[in-house]
C-alpha cells in the first residue's frame, strides 16, 4: 500500500507527560480550548520548537529553546517537542504521544507516515480526530472524566469494543466513548461544536482519507521499543523491560518497571540495605525469592 497522493507532512510532536520549562515561554502564553490548537499556534511559527500545555485552563505556552533536556516533573503540564519534516528524533527520548497535523482530501497510511518520520516504535493504537463534532447519542460505552485527550484515548483502548470517543474542548474533562460511531460519515459536521471527535484505526487498516479540513493523527505509546530484547514470559506484555544483566544474546529471566511516583508505606518486610547503585538494589531483589520489588533513594 501506499500514499495516493503525496503524502502529508512528516513534522510531527513527540509529547512527555507531566513535564515542561521554567521560564521559557518566549513566544507567549495564550489560551487554546485543545492541545490540537495550541500544536497549530506553534505550528504556524518557525521559531517555536516546543510547547506546553495544561488542560485544566487551556493554557498553551510557547517556547523557542526548550528542548526535552531542559524539562523537570511538572504536575500540571505535559510537554510536546516539534520534530521537523524529515528530522530524526533520534536528540528526544521516546514519548508517550505523538501527533500530526493533517490537512484535507489526503489518504494517508499511518504506519508509512510513522516510518516517513523516522520512527521505529511499537504504537498501541492510532486515533484519528476532527474538531468538527461527533456521533448524537452514541455514547453506548459511557461518559468518563479524563484530564487529557490522550487518557481518553487510553480509555477507549481499554475497551475492545470502543471503535471511537468525544473529548471535550476547554477546560472540561469528559470524554465519551462509543461502539457504534465507526464512521466519519456518521458524525456531525459543525465547526463550532463542544466536541472533538476521534476514530480509532485499527491495526491493518491500510488507509484513512481526511475528510472536512484540518484532522489529527495520535499515536498512542505504550509498548515496548521495538529494539528492546523480546521476553519470552512477561506478565506485564505492554511494559518496556529495563535489561538488568545486559543486552545483545544475554539471556535473562528478570525485569524490573521503574517509577517516579514513590512505594509502598511500611512494606520493606525483607529489609533496608545500603546499595551504591540501583542496579545493585535490583540485584539483591532478584536473589530473594520472596521479593516482588524494591524501592530506591
Amino acid at each position: 500500500t501506499g500514499f495516493c497522493e503525496s503524502p502529508p507532512s512528516s513534522t510531527y510532536f513527540v509529547g512527555y507527560e507531566h513535564r515542561g520549562c521554567s521560564g521559557r515561554n518566549e513566544l507567549g502564553t495564550t489560551t487554546k480550548p485543545t492541545v490540537e490548537d495550541c500544536a497549530v499556534a506553534c505550528d504556524e511559527l518557525p521559531t517555536c520548537m516546543s510547547f506546553e500545555y495544561r488542560m485544566t485552563t487551556t493554557s498553551c505556552q510557547l517556547s523557542s529553546s526548550c528542548s526535552y533536556s531542559l524539562t523537570v516533573p511538572s504536575n500540571d503540564w505535559n510537554f510536546y517537542v516539534k520534530v521537523p519534516d524529515g528530522v530524526a528524533a533520534n536528540g528526544n527520548p521516546e514519548g508517550n504521544y505523538y501527533l500530526w497535523l493533517l490537512e484535507n482530501a489526503a489518504e494517508i497510511s499511518p504506519v508509512e507516515l510513522a516510518e516517513a518520520s523516522s520512527l521505529q516504535l511499537s504504537m498501541a493504537s492510532y486515533y484519528i480526530g476532527y474538531h468538527n463534532g461527533g456521533c448524537v447519542g452514541r455514547n453506548e460505552l459511557g461518559l468518563t472524566a479524563q484530564t487529557s485527550v490522550e487518557d481518553c484515548a487510553t480509555a477507549c483502548d481499554a475497551e475492545s469494543t470502543c471503535v471511537s470517543f468525544e473529548y471535550k474542548k476547554g477546560s472540561s474533562t469528559t470524554c465519551q466513548l462509543s461502539s457504534s460511531c465507526d464512521h466519519y460519515s456518521m458524525k456531525g459536521n459543525d465547526p463550532n461544536s463542544d466536541y472533538t471527535w476521534y476514530l480509532n484505526i485499527p491495526d491493518g487498516f491500510t488507509t484513512h482519507t481526511i475528510q472536512g479540513g484540518r484532522a489529527y493523527m495520535w499515536l498512542i505509546n505504550v509498548l515496548a521499543p521495538s529494539n528492546m530484547p523480546s521476553v519470552a514470559h512477561s506478565s506485564s506484555p505492554s511494559a518496556s523491560p529495563s535489561v538488568i544483566n545486559g543486552g545483545g544474546d544475554t539471556e535473562f529471566a528478570t525485569y524490573y518497571m521503574g517509577y517516579n511516583t514513590g512505594g509502598c508505606a511500611g512494606r520493606n518486610e525483607l529489609g533496608i540495605t545500603n546499595k551504591p547503585v540501583v542496579e545493585e538494589c535490583a540485584a539483591a531483589c532478584d536473589a530473594l525469592s520472596t521479593c516482588v520489588s524494591f524501592e530506591y533513594k
